[in-house]
């Protein structure tokens, strides 16, 4: 069941899968979810409805909340698209002035990403800490700035009562859903499936770089104070130490040595990835997040697309 709601976010309606012709939702992870209905001429909602609250797929108690943005009329049909309120709401209602944190935890960190904002932290089982600042950003890039430097998934909705919103959380996970066991096999019930292949960005060694170190208070040939920028060179990992990877002490760049051998250079040499990343100023944050960059880059990104039964 689908809660309409008007702009003051109380309930005036709900739809059913009968009403509809055609419903899509578009749920990507750490991205707004979009939403597009169609409806027929006789089924189409009044001036009134400017909100959906949508069954989240991971759990029917919850619902995510998106703002119409567009109506489309034909002579068969009314199309809509709903675009995930959170993120408007977190980019534009408040701002952090200036906030600085010395290895702060990830669940007091989101809370002050949030701050100021009727969002507020739900869940939260990402156990890292981290060394930034919140300088006047809006909620949605302190939540970003989080995210991007200690990874993890976020994951918005809201809580219904009565006839409107009574709770708008966010939670901060190290991976949403569940294994459920479930196999889908061709020619059952996953009736086909594409894919789409791209080799055309491989990397498999990075040379991470961070904000620049502060080396003097703003005199000389340094007027913003900083100087070169922080890298890895004087960090050590060991697979002997259950580090995912040998980086010896000395070395600037990460290297994985099973990906240089299946996607590198003709001789043998590694495919290097040069990246900056302008908010890091933590080595060890700065060679975990290289890291996971590198192991998103290291092989051919595929997409897949399917089509399976109603399970």
């Amino acid at each position: 069941m689908i809660y309409l709601f008007d702009k003051k976010q109380e309930i005036v309606g709900m739809l059913d899968k009968a009403d509809m012709l055609e419903a899509k939702l578009d749920l990507k992870i750490n991205t707004a979810a979009k939403f597009d209905l169609s409806l027929p001429p006789n089924k189409a909602f009044g001036n009134n409805v400017r909100y959906v609250g949508v069954p989240h797929p991971l759990d029917e108690n919850k619902y995510l909340m998106l703002r119409l943005m567009s109506v489309k009329d034909s002579s068969d049909r009314v199309d809509y698209s709903w675009y995930e309120l959170a993120y408007q709401e977190l980019g534009s209602y408040s701002y952090i002035k200036d906030r600085r944190f010395t290895s702060e935890t990830a669940e007091n960190l989101m809370k002050v990403a949030l701050g100021g904002s009727p969002w507020k932290l739900g869940k939260c089982n990402v156990n890292a800490s981290l060394h930034t600042n919140f300088y006047y950003l809006s909620n949605l890039e302190a939540i970003n700035t989080v995210v991007k430097a200690l990874g993890g998934e976020i994951v918005f909705y809201v809580s219904i009562s009565g006839n409107k919103v009574t709770g708008r959380y966010m939670d901060y996970v190290t991976a949403q859903g569940a294994d459920t066991s479930k196999v889908f096999v061709h020619g059952s019930n996953l009736l086909n499936v594409e894919r789409t292949g791209d080799n055309s960005s491989i990397y498999t060694a990075i040379l991470p770089r961070g904000k620049g170190e502060q080396v003097s208070e703003g005199e000389g040939d340094t007027p913003d104070g900083y100087g070169r920028r922080i890298t890895i060179e004087d960090l050590e990992w060991k697979k002997s130490n259950n580090d995912p990877l040998d980086k010896p002490n000395g070395d600037a760049v990460l290297v994985d040595p099973l990906a240089t051998a299946e996607y590198g250079h003709i001789d043998g040499s590694p495919r290097l990835l040069i990246k900056t990343y302008e908010d890091i100023d933590d080595k060890w944050v700065l060679l975990n997040t290289a890291y996971r960059d590198l192991m998103q880059a290291n092989h051919p990104a595929y997409q897949y697309s399917a089509s399976v039964t109603d399970t």
